[in-house]
């Protein structure tokens, strides 16, 4: 299945939709994938003149991979700019994450400000994470499923931030799947940036998942402004906490020329496997 097909979702009527599972080697869907389908569900709800620029999501329960989820659209307020919508996810009768999803137009003369992207290596300078992982014993089978995404490792600090370059395999024109799909992306290497923090070179997935267990349990992106996510996009990703097993995760990405496109926050329980 084409990373499009999996973030398409299929109207059931009466706010419902229907997405595909994913069929990564994980003992539960991706969280990316929940959130990049609960953009899109929400975005077909939306007037016309507004846009998904934000989303909010907390996992509740772990699914079953390769099963068909059902989505429900419920809008809780339609304000003059303003529309926030709740979405919640489901395999069968059990909920497997609620997103509270805002959206609305742009205001002329509104504010407008960014701060300046890392100075690393671009992506054709930076290593791809399978190089990386070559040290390990490659990167192991949790990312055969992941190939829809090309990651490149511009650079990990002293200071714990970690540069990655990603870009999604080509999508639709429509805004609306490059939000999705940066949401995707957005998922997949915020881990990274924990461990590292605690000796794990980033690209070492095998020895992250052999040392360390971690479950998300909340996801967050907000949206500034429009950009492709089947472009380069520079995450710089940073958990700047943790304490009690529970550790914050914040990042930003910006595409080659620097342009924002999207800001992230996750909190995950993470704990050493012995």
């Amino acid at each position: 299945m084409t990373l499009a097909g999996l973030l398409d979702v299929t109207p059931l009527g009466g706010g419902r939709f229907r997405g595909e599972s994913d069929t990564v080697a994980l003992p539960q869907p991706f969280g990316g994938a929940l959130v990049g389908q609960s953009i899109v569900a929400a975005g077909r709800t939306l007037p016309g003149d507004r846009a998904v620029h934000s989303i909010r999501t907390t996992f509740l329960r772990a699914g079953v991979v390769g099963k068909p989820v059902e989505l429900d659209v419920t809008p809780l307020r339609d304000g003059r700019r303003v529309s926030v919508l709740e979405v919640s996810v489901r395999q069968d009768a059990r909920e497997l994450c609620r997103s509270t999803v805002s959206a609305s137009a742009d205001r002329p003369g509104g504010i407008s400000h960014t701060s300046a992207p890392a100075a690393v290596p671009g992506p054709s300078s930076s290593p791809s994470l399978a190089e990386l992982a070559v040290d390990d014993g490659g990167l192991g089978e949790f990312w055969d499923g992941f190939s829809a995404v090309d990651v490149r490792v511009a650079g990990a600090f002293e200071d714990g931030r970690v540069h990655v370059w990603m870009r999604c395999a080509p999508l639709p024109d429509d805004p609306l799947f490059h939000r999705a799909g940066l949401a995707y992306a957005s998922d997949l290497m915020l881990m990274a940036a924990v461990v590292a923090r605690h000796g794990v070179p980033v690209g070492h997935e095998r020895t992250l998942a052999r040392e360390w267990n971690a479950v998300s349990l909340d996801h967050a992106v907000s949206f500034p402004g429009e950009t492709r996510a089947d472009d380069w996009q520079l995450f710089t990703q940073f958990s700047p906490s943790a304490a009690g097993g529970r550790a914050t995760i914040l990042a930003s990405a910006s595409d080659t020329a620097g342009r924002p496109s999207c800001d992230v926050s996750q909190m995950a329980l993470v704990w050493p496997c012995n």
